[in-house]
C-alpha cells in the first residue's frame, strides 16, 4: 500500500539576524541546490526562491516524513554548502509553514520564485507584519522566523 497526500506547504526562513548573506551570484545555485535537497528528502514539486536573507520553499510533503526534521536537514545541508563560500554563514533558528490549498498552488509557485520582484515593493519585516495580521497571530511569534 503506498500512501499520498496533496498536501502542499510554504515554508519560511531566515539568516542569521537576517545578515543579508545570499548574494545575487549565489543565489541560483544555492536555490536549484536547495531544490533538489528538498525534493530528496521528501518535496516533490520543490520550488525555492528568496533574497539576501530568507528563502522561500514550497511543495508537496510526502506524509511519511515529518516536516521539521525535513526542513532541519534542509537547513543543515545548505548550510554547509554555504559555508564553503561564505565562512560565517548561518541560518536563523526555527521557521514558518503555512499550509497552500491546491487550487492555490501555482500563484505561490509565482510569488515564490518572483520573491526579488516582490521585495521592491515589500520589505520582509512588512510581509511578516500583514501575514500575522492576516492569520489573527502575534507579530512577535512570526518575528521568530
Amino acid at each position: 500500500m503506498h500512501t499520498y497526500s496533496l498536501v502542499y506547504i510554504h515554508v519560511v526562513f531566515a539568516t542569521w539576524s537576517r545578515c543579508p548573506f545570499l548574494d545575487p551570484a549565489t543565489r541560483p545555485e544555492l536555490h536549484a541546490y536547495m531544490a533538489g535537497t528538498a525534493r530528496n528528502l521528501g518535496f516533490a514539486d520543490a520550488h525555492v526562491g528568496g533574497i539576501e536573507d530568507h528563502v522561500h520553499l514550497v511543495g508537496r510533503l510526502n506524509p511519511a516524513c515529518a516536516l521539521s526534521d525535513v526542513i532541519g536537514q534542509l537547513k543543515k545541508s545548505s548550510g554547509d554548502w554555504l559555508r564553503k563560500r561564505i565562512p560565517m554563514f548561518r541560518w536563523q533558528r526555527g521557521f514558518g509553514a503555512f499550509s497552500v490549498s491546491p487550487d492555490r498552488i501555482r500563484s505561490v509557485q509565482r510569488y515564490v520564485m518572483r520573491q526579488e520582484e516582490h521585495h521592491h515593493q515589500r520589505t520582509f519585516r512588512a510581509e511578516l507584519e500583514k501575514l500575522s495580521s492576516d492569520l489573527g497571530i502575534s507579530f512577535d511569534d512570526l518575528e521568530l522566523m
